[in-house]
């Protein structure tokens, strides 16, 4: 598995579709998350952000889905793995950011920014 491959696995092993934020498919179904997908090189951390987005008049579920992800990536970070190396992921600033609504009013978003680090 290369680095976007495992990038993308990571995002889509929250119980939620993921989806590369360039290519979402017009029939994608809520809820789902949108990921940045971009490489570095060793010792050149990149900054991303992924967008999780749910259909409710709440922000109950999407906040429980922002409060999984965050116990997971936790204060230390988290090592994802892949062919020839891994890569650490942290919590960027500020971590969570509440959308606000564009044209659907019952959208819910939440932007989460992370950082990560290639160990190749």
């Amino acid at each position: 598995m290369n680095k976007k491959q495992a990038l993308h696995d990571f995002w889509s092993k929250f119980g939620w579709k993921a989806y590369e934020a360039s290519s979402v498919p017009d029939n994608a179904e809520l809820p789902y998350i949108l990921h940045e997908t971009s490489t570095s090189e060793f010792d050149r951390p990149i900054s991303l952000s992924a967008t999780l987005c749910d259909r409710s008049t709440s922000w109950s579920n999407i906040s429980d889905k922002e409060l999984e992800i965050s116990g997971i990536i936790n204060r230390g970070g988290v090592i994802v793995p892949y062919t020839g190396g891994a890569m650490w992921i942290t919590k960027g600033l500020p971590w969570s950011i509440n959308l606000p609504a564009e044209e659907d009013n019952s959208i819910r978003k939440i932007m989460l920014n992370y950082n990560i680090e290639f160990f190749d």
